[in-house]
C-alpha cells in the first residue's frame, strides 16, 4: 500500500510540474471565445463520436473474453468500459481496471486469472497497433532526426517486449520468479507473467479476426475524433499530426500521474504539435480542449451509468429488505 501511496503522490507532482510547464502563459481569454465559437451540431457529433468508440472498444472486449454478441451482452459491456473509465478518470490504483475483471468475473462466472487476461490482452493488441504506427510513422513521415530517434527506440522497446512475450513461456519464468529475492524484480517479472499469459490465450483464440477487425476500426475512430476536435477550433490537423499525436499520448501513459492523465496528457498533445511549428496558442488550446472533452464525455457517460446502477442496487436492496 506504502507503494501505491508513493506512487501516487509522485504522479501528482509529475502532473503539477507537467501542466505548469504547459500551460506556462495561457491565455484562458483566448481559449474562452475558441470554446463560444464552437456549434451545438458539433458537440452532438463529438458525442456520438464517443458513444461510438466506447461500443467499439466493448465489442473488442467482448470478442476477447469470449462473450456471444448479443444486445444483452453489448449494452454490458458498453456499462463496463463507460464505468471502467469513470472510474479511471476520479480514482487511482487502477481502479477502472479492477471494477471490469469484477464485472466480468461475476458476469462469465471464470477465475480473476481469466478475467485478468482479457484486460491484458487489450493491452497487447494495443501495444502492437502502436509498434506499427510508430514504424509507420519514422519510416514514411519525415521528421527531424532527434524525433525519428526516439520512435526507433520505442519501436525497439516494443519489439523486445513482444519477442519475450513470444519466446518466454509460463513456466520459464514462474521458476525465475521463485529463485528471484529481489522484491522490484520480482514485481516486474509477475507484470511481464501476466502479459504472456493474455498473448498465449490471444494466440489461442479464434475470434483474432473481431479482435484485429475491431481494433483497426477503433484506432480509426479515435484518429477521427483527434481530427474533429482541431475542427471545432479551427486548427487543421493532417494525417501526419493526427499519428504523432496519437503515439505520444498513448506513450504518455506509462508516465505516473493522477487519475485522468493531467499533465501528461497535456505535455503529448503540446509536444506533438509544437513538432510542427503550430503556435503556442494553438498547442495550449487543443492540448487542454482535448483532454477537456475526453475527460468530461467519460465521466459524464459512466458516472450516468454508475449512479444508475448504484439506484437500481439501492432499489433492489430496499425491496429486498420489505418482503
Amino acid at each position: 500500500m506504502r507503494k501505491k501511496i508513493l506512487l501516487f503522490i509522485i504522479g501528482l507532482i509529475v502532473s503539477v510540474i507537467l501542466l505548469l510547464v504547459v500551460l506556462n502563459n495561457f491565455n484562458l481569454r483566448e481559449f474562452a471565445n475558441r470554446i463560444i465559437g464552437i456549434k451545438a451540431d458539433e458537440i452532438v457529433y463529438f458525442f456520438l463520436l464517443i458513444i461510438l468508440l466506447i461500443l467499439i472498444r466493448g465489442l473488442r472486449w467482448g470478442y476477447i473474453s469470449g462473450l456471444s454478441i448479443s444486445i444483452k451482452n453489448i449494452l454490458f459491456l458498453f456499462k463496463c468500459i463507460s464505468i471502467g473509465a469513470f472510474f479511471n478518470s476520479i480514482i487511482p490504483f487502477g481502479a477502472g481496471e479492477l471494477y471490469r475483471i469484477n464485472a466480468l468475473k461475476v458476469r462469465t462466472k471464470t477465475g480473476y486469472g481469466k478475467a485478468t487476461s482479457t484486460i491484458v490482452i487489450e493491452r497487447i493488441i494495443d501495444m502492437i497497433f502502436l509498434f506499427f504506427l510508430v514504424i509507420f510513422i519514422s519510416f514514411f513521415l519525415p521528421f527531424p532526426n532527434w524525433v525519428n530517434n526516439l520512435l526507433f527506440l520505442v519501436g525497439s522497446i516494443i519489439v523486445i517486449f513482444i519477442c519475450v512475450l513470444f519466446f518466454i513461456r509460463k513456466n520459464t519464468i514462474e521458476k525465475i520468479i521463485i529463485k528471484c529475492n529481489n522484491k522490484i524484480l520480482k514485481g516486474i517479472l509477475n507484470f511481464i507473467k501476466s502479459f504472456i499469459i493474455g498473448f498465449s490465450d490471444f494466440r489461442t483464440s479464434n475470434r483474432k479476426i473481431e479482435i484485429i477487425l475491431s481494433t483497426l476500426f477503433y484506432w480509426f475512430v479515435s484518429s477521427w475524433i483527434v481530427l474533429v476536435k482541431g475542427n471545432m477550433l479551427n486548427i487543421i490537423l493532417t494525417p501526419k499530426v493526427i499519428f504523432i499525436i496519437m503515439a505520444l499520448v498513448n506513450l504518455s501513459a506509462i508516465i505516473p500521474a493522477t487519475p485522468g492523465m493531467f499533465g501528461t496528457y497535456h505535455a503529448a498533445v503540446y509536444t506533438s504539435l509544437s513538432i510542427f511549428g503550430f503556435s503556442e496558442n494553438d498547442c495550449q488550446d487543443y492540448a487542454v480542449f482535448s483532454h477537456l472533452t475526453n475527460y468530461v464525455s467519460m465521466v459524464l457517460v459512466g458516472g450516468i451509468l454508475w449512479f444508475g446502477q448504484l439506484i437500481k442496487i439501492l432499489i433492489n436492496r430496499r425491496n429486498e429488505s420489505t418482503t
